[in-house]
């Protein structure tokens, strides 16, 4: 039998191979593209819940286009902060097209938090207002750091950017850390609503609870906001994501099974808003994005594998050019 090796790559090995947020927000403009037309292939999303407000979700894709095939294992675990752990965190295996042996092992916690944020930069090009200025960070967290370096690259008249936390140790350690590396002035906003109100821009990155307590209403929203939940509905009410002109998201039929089934109709209890179009479609052209100033536009994702096995295949073939990471041996 040939010998098969696989390449682990722990945390500090995938932020070392230097991928640049920009670079991020490109590869997964490209995957986003090839999902509107029909190029990709999705395994459908399997949940476990082992513990309250605690999941493990297996993720597997293939984008031809990138070469990349894999499998993420995510989890997410409420409590987790409070022991010293991330919220959220997980496994990426990725696999040759080909001959469907492992290739890469790595970790996909900064895989998952840079490619989060970079669909949503993603959906704000075509979807935010181009002259935004103001953005509104809840969530101080990892999610909210990289949304924080993503957006300006796509938003170039970003000028500030308000950040609400639960905690306000986490808001000043967010600000001390991203401060310096983005061309925005920050400020920590005392509430969620004074982070809200009036911004171009509301991004929120609470934690998924199996019993939400959504706290984002709609009079909030400004006209012509552009908003990202990144926590499905746990943040906001009902009314405010109703009250959107457009409600875009990545997989609708993704989104719907998670509406009905993991979250027994604890989440979405009034069901999905109208979907005017999934992402792909509108950054491949086949539906329009904004269209008017005033619309308020809400791209509520559920998260696709295509975008870490595209970030990650090209974090391995960056890793194998720099001699990166550890090989193990399989067979």
């Amino acid at each position: 039998m040939q010998r098969v090796d696989l390449l682990y790559l722990s945390r500090a090995d995938v932020e070392a191979v230097g991928l640049g947020v920009d670079e991020i927000v490109a590869l997964v403009e490209v995957a986003l593209g090839a999902h509107g037309r029909g190029e990709v292939a999705i395994a459908p999303t399997t949940s476990l819940a082992p513990a309250p407000d605690t999941f493990l979700r297996a993720m597997a894709a293939h984008v031809p286009a990138a070469g990349a095939v894999g499998l993420k294992w995510l989890i997410s675990a409420a409590h987790n902060p409070a022991r010293g752990l991330p919220l959220t965190g997980g496994l990426l295996l990725l696999a040759d097209p080909e001959t469907a042996m492992p290739r890469a092992i790595m970790d996909a916690a900064w895989i998952t938090a840079m490619r989060t944020a970079a669909v949503t930069a993603v959906a704000a090009k075509y979807l935010a207002r181009p002259d935004a200025e103001t953005l509104a960070i809840v969530g101080a967290g990892a999610q909210g750091r990289a949304h924080l370096l993503a957006l300006p690259v796509v938003l170039p008249a970003l000028r500030r950017a308000r950040v609400y936390d639960l905690r306000p140790e986490a808001t000043a350690a967010c600000l001390a850390e991203v401060g310096p590396r983005v061309p925005l002035a920050l400020e920590a906003a005392p509430s969620a609503e004074a982070a809200i109100r009036g911004a171009d821009v509301v991004v929120t990155a609470t934690a998924v609870l199996a019993e939400p307590r959504p706290f984002v209403a709609p009079d909030w929203l400004a006209p012509g906001v552009f908003g990202a939940p990144l926590e499905l509905d746990c943040a906001w009410q009902p009314e405010a994501l109703f009250a959107a002109d457009k409600f875009v998201t990545d997989s609708y039929p993704q989104l719907a099974r998670m509406a009905e089934g993991a979250y027994q109709a604890r989440n979405f209890p009034r069901g999905l808003p109208p979907l005017h179009a999934e992402l792909g479609q509108v950054v491949c052209g086949a539906r329009p994005g904004r269209e008017r100033a005033e619309e308020r536009i809400v791209a509520l994702n559920a998260g696709l594998p295509i975008h870490d096995v595209t970030v990650g295949q090209r974090v391995y073939e960056r890793a194998r050019e720099r001699g990166a990471g550890t090989w193990l041996r399989l067979y």
